[in-house]
This record gives C-alpha cells, sequence and structure tokens, in this order.
C-alpha cells in the first residue's frame, strides 16, 4: 500500500533566530537568493547586506541582472508591522531602488493593500513585492523554504509569456526600421523590455526610446535625459517648447522628474493601443519609427549644443 509522508509548517525562528544575524545572511548566499528571484522571474547579483541608509540599515540590496535595476529587500520573520512599512518606504527612496521585495512570515491586509496601492499609482519603473516565506517539511526531512508572492504590479506577469512576445515584438521592429533605411542609432531593448533605446547626440545620459506598454495599452517616444543636469537641459528645451512644437508639428508632453510617474525628465508622444496583438504591430512599428524620426530631427541639433 502506498504510504505518504506528513507535511506541516515549521516556525521560521526555530531555523533563523534573528532576521539580522540568521535569516539575511543566509539569503544574502547566491544560491538563495536565486531560489526568491526564481519566484519573481528575476535574476538577481548580490551587492550588499545591511547596508547603512542614515540611521537604518536595508537587510539586502542588490542588482536584478535582467534589466540592470537596484532592488532592496526588506526580510521579517514575523508579521508584517508599520516600522518594517516604514522602512520598506524609506529604503526605497534613500537609494532609489527601482524595485522592493518586503518579505514576511505573515501580511496583514493592510500591507498587502498598501503595496498594491503604491503599484497602482507608482510609474511602471517602480515595483513593489509582498512574499510570504514559509518553511515545509515532509516527515523529518530537512525543512524546505517556500516563496510565495502575495502582493505584485499589476503588469507583473510570467515572463516565459510576456517576454517571449516583448522580443519578438522588438525584433520585428529592429527588422522594420532596417527594412526602411531608419537612420536611428538603435542600442537595443532595456528595462525588462519594455522601450527599445536609440542614440541621439555624444552625451550617454540623454537617449530617445520607443516604448510599448501592452498591460496599460499604449505605446510612446521619448527623448530621456539622465545625469546631474538632467533638470537644466529639460528647462533648457522647455523653454523652446512653442519652437519645437511647431517644427514637429504636434503638442508634446513635457514631463519633469521628480514626480509619481517618472523618474527621469522626459518630453514625447503618447497613442492608445487599437490592439495589444500581433496583427496591428505593423501600425505599430510605423508610429513608431515616424514619430522617431520626428523626435530625432527636432532634437538633434540642441541636445548636439549642450
Amino acid at each position: 500500500m502506498l504510504e505518504f509522508g506528513n507535511l506541516k509548517s515549521i516556525d521560521l525562528r526555530h531555523i533563523w533566530p534573528r532576521e539580522d544575524e540568521d535569516f539575511t545572511p543566509w539569503l544574502f548566499e547566491k544560491e538563495n537568493l536565486t531560489r526568491l528571484a526564481d519566484v519573481l522571474n528575476m535574476k538577481f547579483d548580490p551587492l550588499e547586506k545591511e547596508m547603512e541608509v542614515g540611521q537604518f540599515y536595508a537587510d539586502i540590496v542588490c542588482r536584478n541582472t535582467t534589466d540592470n535595476s537596484l532592488v532592496v529587500i526588506e526580510n521579517q520573520l514575523g508579521e508584517t508591522d508599520h516600522d518594517h512599512l516604514g522602512k520598506v518606504l524609506a529604503y526605497a527612496a534613500n537609494l532609489r531602488a527601482s524595485k522592493v521585495i518586503w518579505i514576511a512570515a505573515e501580511f496583514a491586509s493592510e500591507h498587502s493593500n498598501t503595496l498594491n496601492w503604491l503599484n497602482e499609482n507608482m510609474s511602471d519603473h517602480f515595483q513593489f513585492f509582498g512574499v510570504k516565506l514559509e518553511l515545509i517539511q515532509v516527515d523529518t526531512s530537512h525543512p524546505t523554504p517556500k516563496f510565495t508572492v502575495i502582493a505584485k504590479p499589476n503588469n507583473w506577469i510570467c515572463p516565459e509569456i510576456e517576454g517571449d512576445s516583448r522580443t519578438r515584438f522588438w525584433s520585428k521592429f529592429h527588422e522594420h526600421l532596417t527594412e526602411n533605411n531608419s537612420s536611428l542609432d538603435p542600442q537595443g531593448p532595456c528595462e525588462n523590455l519594455q522601450y527599445f533605446g536609440f542614440r541621439i547626440g555624444e552625451i550617454s545620459d540623454i537617449w530617445l526610446a520607443a516604448w510599448r506598454h501592452q498591460n496599460n495599452k499604449y505605446f510612446a517616444v521619448n527623448l530621456h535625459l539622465k545625469g546631474q543636469n538632467a533638470q537644466l537641459y529639460f528647462d533648457k528645451l522647455k523653454e523652446q517648447q512653442n519652437e519645437i512644437e511647431t517644427e514637429i508639428d504636434a503638442a508634446l508632453e513635457w514631463k519633469k522628474s521628480p514626480s509619481y510617474n517618472t523618474t527621469v525628465p522626459q518630453v514625447g508622444l503618447y497613442k492608445n493601443m487599437d490592439s495589444p496583438y500581433e496583427t496591428d504591430w505593423s501600425n505599430q512599428f510605423e508610429w513608431l519609427h515616424l514619430n522617431l524620426e520626428k523626435l530625432h530631427k527636432v532634437f538633434l541639433s540642441r541636445v548636439t549644443a549642450f
């Protein structure tokens, strides 16, 4: 007769009595960070544990190598509380992290709701994850950690589904540019395949980008500005807004950082997506290509003058 083992949950503190001295060092090991990364469809390069942030210390800081974003991980072996919620937000703000992962044994509804609210109201650049940690044991076997995603961004889906589609979209878009003898200088897809970058001028902190947000059902072309002179460059361009929009024959959206929906100053054009399916891709390619060329033409001389 077939016999089955008994599955049971182990108190986390039986294995890791203290978060800072026991659990954080364990999780910081590459093998264990990979366990967490696999659940979140990311790849982590560990940078530092117990990183000083003012008078506090961020448990783990790492790099998500799939999009080069900075990730902060906050650990809690008990139920979530307001103290750790405050730390999560403080670490994200002070370290300029794009992704925040809060690990806890249990999530109070008010805290998982808060993470979901942040995901709904922040730019796609910022992502907040709540991850429940359990230790599972069958009979007398070694306990096995189990990570379960409790809170996640609205557009977070399995990359086996979305990643393949995005890769194919940008690959086909690049083919479109080549076939149409585009003069644009492509740098390739970035930021979790959400946009495709293009060089403009010689300043590395200034570039053009084609965006496609399938979940939010729009696509866009933007001029992005980064670095310590970003605000200065933006202001100089904004002074020429009327002249620029007359040349391009369109009203642009000017977004000055910092704000709730952008992390760098940017200016560009947006269009609602008629259809997310591949049957409409050729129309999207045409619009992206046409308007990237327009942005490149109107901004190249101005960017070169900086």
